[in-house]
């Protein structure tokens, strides 16, 4: 009886672990793609990409020019969903853009942003 009793005891620790503590040590699940969920994943972009144009900006000031560097304006070039990267630099002008799968299909959710500092989606992978 005490033999059953303690594998009935583990074997409800262990299905207490997987259910519950497992999911907060793997981090968040990405199952849920509907259009709002996907909204809130944007905003990430959104705002490296406003981060990014304040510096380019603020570097351009300083130095008279803008920079294909982002490691100089200390910005990080990933986020949890997007990858940034420059993708035009003049000494007038520049070009930021911010890909990603928000959704875990093949189409990336595309962002730019240009010396004016509207973040513009250019693939929308909430419809896609």
């Amino acid at each position: 009886m005490k033999t059953v009793f303690l594998i009935l005891l583990i074997a409800g620790a262990v299905y207490l672990i997987y259910t519950y503590a497992m999911p907060m040590i793997s981090g968040p699940e990405f199952e849920n793609t509907n259009t709002d969920s996907i909204r809130l994943r944007q905003q990430e972009a959104r705002e490296m990409l406003r981060n990014a144009q304040l510096k380019q900006n603020s570097h351009h000031n300083r130095f008279g020019t803008f920079t294909w560097i982002l490691d100089s304006l200390d910005v990080p070039e990933r986020g949890t969903y997007y990858k940034m990267k420059m993708t035009e630099v003049t000494s007038t002008y520049f070009s930021m853009r911010a890909e990603g799968n928000v959704d875990n299909d093949k189409t990336l959710d595309v962002w730019v942003i240009m010396n004016d500092g509207q973040p513009r989606n250019l693939i929308d992978d909430a419809f896609k």
